[in-house]
């Protein structure tokens, strides 16, 4: 069951802002060996970030893992994952400590993790879709905390 939601919100426009603040989170989770999900909008905003945590710093190194119906989890190998929305429901939760979404969507449940972050660009339209997330997990009882983040 989900215990903490932390909302990370872009304070300026950024280009590609919330898949570099991805990146950073991402890092900072690795380095305090954190088992990761990254749920992504689509097959290109994971070719994206992808590209991203290859090149995200010249000191540090994600090994990351894409997932599809043809890759499964290799949690043996990596500690970060990447994955289309809709294919969450086929991850098992007990693998991960942190889901990151960087979807609009709401995500379901399953897998449940104790801690969630929800990535929100400094867009009006994905704040909006925030906002009803945010209202969500309040309603649901689960704590939340905004972040406000500038790259």
């Amino acid at each position: 069951m989900t215990e903490q939601v932390d909302f990370y919100l872009l304070e300026a426009p950024v280009s590609n802002g919330k898949l570099k603040l991805a990146c950073r989170l991402t890092n900072k989770l690795t380095n305090t060996g954190k088992r990761i999900l990254l749920v992504c909008e689509d097959t290109q905003q994971i070719d994206k970030l992808d590209s991203l945590l290859w090149q995200f710093s010249d000191t540090s190194f994600i090994p990351h893992q894409k997932v599809d119906k043809e890759n499964l989890i290799d949690i043996q190998q990596y500690m970060v994952h990447l994955l289309e929305s809709e294919n969450l429901m086929h991850a098992g939760g007990e693998l991960f400590d942190v889901i990151v979404n960087l979807s609009s969507e709401l995500l379901p449940d399953n897998p449940p993790v104790s801690r969630r972050a929800e990535l929100v660009d400094y867009d009006e339209l994905d704040k909006q879709a925030a906002r009803i997330r945010y209202k969500h997990y309040r309603d649901a009882g689960i704590t939340t905390k905004m972040h406000a983040i500038t790259l």
